[in-house]
């Protein structure tokens, strides 16, 4: 591990120069930009061959030691990372093959079935060390459109810190029944959860206008987990680099970034709040020979809108989707996204995001346009496509999908990639999706496979119990969402202060 730590600095360009604990533990910088490091680590060719002969958990602690420099002590690293897979296979994510000449990266092996594991367990794990070291205490807040709080409500439980309680919110009648009961039926005393009534990423305002005060910050220790937190995207960097590895492993080229030209992995992902995407596209950056990627969205598409054509516009309403858990108005790491493709510069996208918080829009020139696409492209799929591409893959490939997955494999099918070689993230178990599931390919296939070896154990668990669900956060007759943003803002400063 290198003995450097890294700076961190807001892609808005404020004066802020801090560690990566300040970072993590405050999530949004202080000029409502978000986290960077000031200069991204760099690998070279021998680094990433040795990177390719390690196991993931070994090479989670190499990716993570360059962001956090001498902070962390390489074994409580260790530690953390270990803890933080203990409930993973020994390979936390897999590579399928399919019938479309294109491979599956499986990114839900975890406890809560859903990609967001793989980077929440450091992330509450590191914070972990961090509030030992200084004996301080951590409220964390969580919005989730479904899989962010269920990774959440695990982490923290799986820590059973005194030092940290967590707050999840989740928006009522949009989240599946099996990732409800994941976060209401948690049994921790660290964990509260309630429901709001509104869109996916309706409470993220209020969770921001309370991060933005100081005082109040310092008082209770409030952050935030969500993929604004630069812990999320930097350890979401790791599974690319494993995915890398073992794709060009799997079709038997050796050290394949030694020609880049011919071996680069193109990657098409289904994109909610652009975290995931975030993470390749740093590992992209730091030297890893990845491609194009495909922003795979449903009918919320402010994140293709703003791609293809430059209308970064967030829409009147959140439209209801088989794909909930990626339904968004406004994607946080659309702004590293800029960040990174206009080169790092901080007075553009300052000028972009303080128009957008002003005006919840904002067109993007033809210059800012044409950066974005050098690496990036992007397509919006209805649910019928959605579930048209679950009966699909089953009927090529013998096995399920969950929609969101399904949104990137129907991109896949209809957007040509741009080299021989791609893979498509799967970011969610089909186990937790029984109703779009269902509607797609009828109760009879998912009876056979609820029954089957191929359903986690867990999951079915989950389903059996039984948890009335806490509405606190309810609209406003009058003032339309703003008023009502005020009033949550309000009731979850009182919890704050009273818990």
């Amino acid at each position: 591990m290198t003995s450097k730590s890294l700076v961190y600095t807001s892609t808005r360009g404020g004066d802020v120069r801090h560690s990566f604990e300040k970072a993590l533990t405050t999530g949004y910088a202080p000029d409502g930009g978000l986290y960077v490091p000031e200069e991204l680590p760099k690998v070279s060719n021998d680094t990433l061959e040795a990177w390719s002969h390690l196991g993931y958990r070994e090479l989670a602690c190499e990716v993570m030691g360059l962001f956090l420099g001498d902070e962390v002590e390489k074994e409580d690293l260790k530690k953390v990372v270990y803890n933080a897979f203990k409930n993973f296979p020994e390979e936390a994510v897999t590579l399928l093959d399919t019938k479309d000449g294109f491979k599956i990266a499986e990114l839900w092996r975890g406890p809560t079935h859903c990609f967001k594991d793989l980077s929440m367990g450091i992330l509450m794990g590191l914070l972990n060390v961090f509030n030992g070291k200084r004996g301080k205490k951590t409220t964390i807040l969580a919005a989730t459109t479904g899989d962010t709080g269920p990774a959440a409500v695990h982490a923290v439980k799986a820590v059973n810190s005194p030092n940290m309680k967590c707050y999840v919110f989740y928006p009522h009648g949009q989240v599946s029944e099996t990732q409800k009961l994941q976060m209401t039926t948690n049994r921790s005393d660290h964990v509260k959860v309630s429901a709001f009534e509104g869109g996916g990423d309706d409470m993220d305002i209020p969770i921001k206008q309370i991060q933005s005060d100081k005082d109040f910050v310092e008082k209770h220790g409030v952050m935030g987990c969500n993929s604004y937190n630069i812990c999320r995207p930097v350890a979401q960097t790791i599974h690319f680099f494993w995915i890398y590895f073992q794709y060009f492993k799997s079709i038997k080229i050796e050290k394949p970034w030694e020609n880049p030209d011919s071996n680069t992995l193109h990657l098409t992902i289904p994109v909610g709040a652009m975290g995931n995407i975030a993470g390749g596209f740093i590992a992209k950056i730091m030297g890893l020979p990845l491609g194009r990627f495909t922003a795979a969205v449903n009918i919320n598409d402010i994140t293709h809108r703003a791609i293809s054509k430059g209308e970064y516009h967030k829409s009147d309403e959140m439209l209801r989707t088989v794909s909930e858990a990626i339904n968004i108005q406004n994607p946080y790491n659309f702004e590293r996204l800029m960040y990174y493709s206009f080169g790092c510069d901080t007075g553009k996208v300052r000028e972009i995001m303080t128009e957008m918080d002003q005006k919840g829009k904002v067109t993007l020139s033809e210059s800012c346009i044409k950066s974005l696409q050098n690496s990036f492209s992007s397509n919006s799929v209805t649910d019928a496509e959605t579930l048209e591409a679950i009966r699909t893959f089953k009927n090529r490939n013998n096995s399920l999908i969950c929609p969101h997955t399904a949104v990137a494999y129907h991109t896949a099918l209809t957007h040509q990639a741009p080299g021989p070689h791609l893979c498509v993230v799967s970011t969610a178990s089909p186990c937790k999706f029984s109703e779009a599931v269902t509607s797609a390919v009828g109760s009879e296939v998912w009876g056979e496979y609820e029954g089957s070896g191929e359903f986690p154990v867990s999951a079915r668990y989950t389903v059996e119990e039984k948890k009335d669900e806490k509405m606190e956060f309810t609209r406003l007759a009058d003032g339309g969402l703003p008023a009502s943003q005020a009033k949550w803002e309000a009731m979850l400063r009182e919890k704050i202060e009273n818990w």
